[in-house]
């Protein structure tokens, strides 16, 4: 029986083989399947119960993450690649459909494991781009997936994938999608999402506890986001969204964001920073590219970020303010990257004389004011004096 055969008598149990397998047909079958798992990286050996089997899927995910990647200085390589390791992939000529059928899932799947119930095997691995699927129904019994990637196809709605639980990573970018669901909501093990060049105007999802990376880049229009539903969170990107400066405050509770170290927020019409706040103690990248900042106090505003190194504040009207770098080196001197570019001593040296300066310099005004002041405190007794005489 070849792969789609095999896909077509079993995808009503989920795309899973040998349910519920007598002890003959184990006997038969364990050294081929051993051989599809070792092939796969996975062992046919005693598994734990699918709490912990899936949790240990996420954390590799996690620890074979690229440390630059989460310092946010290739902020594209995401979108050019993926993350995780690919099988091969169907190309656009294989097929020529729109609705995701099963012929075209026979191309795409891949990674064999045992089920959470051990009971089990089933592929949980599925990855199709460029194919221009619409559609993709047929994926409402494919429950044991755990790693699914659709990017770059037209996808228009993804309320059939809410029996899929085991999910830990989901792509789903440069589809055509307008929000994500509620029947997506409480994801017991997802832990990271790329919903990226959609059209997504709402997220109606309240609980993603696990959630550690979200990638919301391009094309969408959100003008809220309700960050109390992914604690977990690490790495945030919402470029080129609609968060203007009067909806800041709906980005709000990023003090529950305890463990964020990347928020990237380039390409809004951001002003003022007043959500940003001092729990935020792990919060090391910040972009704030191409936003509508202009004032140097909003820089101040900055300082209650302990552990904030790299800033970027490129293509914001502040970048005109003469001495605009050492500025806000001035300002911000935890920091180990301004604009992607390091800060080296001779600029903190001169932040340094700056800072100096423009304290002699405040002197002087304050100086000059005083002595405005009495001398016009001076011509108000004079004057008070001179009408009593001529009394």
């Amino acid at each position: 029986m070849d792969l789609k055969e095999s896909i077509e008598t079993t995808s009503n149990n989920g795309f899973s083989i040998g349910d519920e397998p007598n002890q003959s047909q184990n006997d038969q079958d364990s050294n081929s399947i051993q051989e599809k798992l070792s092939s796969t990286g996975f062992s046919s050996g005693n598994i734990p119960t699918e709490a912990i089997q899936v949790q240990n899927d996420a954390d590799s995910i996690l620890s074979n993450q690229n440390e630059s990647f989460l310092e946010g200085e290739n902020e594209e390589t995401y979108n050019n690649t993926n993350h995780l390791s690919q099988p091969k992939k169907a190309g656009v000529n294989d097929f020529n459909t729109k609705p995701l059928t099963v012929e075209m899932i026979a191309q795409g799947i891949s990674l064999l494991a045992r089920t959470g119930n051990g009971n089990s095997h089933a592929y949980t691995r599925l990855e199709l781009h460029n194919l221009n699927i619409t559609s993709i129904d047929v994926l409402e019994t494919f429950c044991h997936l755990r790693y699914l990637n659709l990017s770059n196809n037209s996808i228009q709605n993804i309320d059939v994938l809410a029996p899929l639980e085991y999910l830990l990573s989901v792509d789903l970018s440069n589809n055509h999608l307008h929000n994500i669901p509620n029947v997506l909501d409480r994801r017991k093990y997802l832990q990271q999402a790329n919903f990226s060049k959609n059209r997504i105007t709402s997220m109606n999802v309240s609980n993603w506890h696990l959630l550690t990376w979200l990638n919301l880049n391009g094309k969408n229009r959100l003008k809220e986001l309700c960050l109390h539903a992914f604690p977990s969170l690490v790495h945030l990107e919402c470029r080129s969204n609609l968060l203007a400066n009067n909806q800041i405050e709906k980005l709000g509770e990023l003090e529950n964001l305890i463990h964020l170290q990347l928020l990237h927020l380039r390409d809004n019409k951001l002003e003022v920073l007043d959500n940003l706040c001092e729990e935020l103690k792990e919060l090391s990248y910040l972009n704030l590219r191409n936003n509508l900042i202009s004032s140097l106090n909003e820089i101040d505003k900055l300082n209650v970020l302990p552990n904030l190194k790299s800033l970027v504040l490129l293509q914001n009207p502040l970048e005109n303010i003469p001495n605009y770098r050492l500025e806000v080196i001035m300002r911000l001197p935890r920091l180990e990257k301004l604009d992607k570019e390091g800060i080296s001593e001779e600029e903190r040296e001169e932040a340094i004389q700056l800072k100096l300066q423009l304290a002699v310099s405040k002197e002087k005004e304050d100086e000059a004011k005083g002595d405005d002041k009495d001398d016009s405190s001076d011509t108000y007794k004079k004057g008070n004096e001179d009408e009593e005489a001529d009394e």
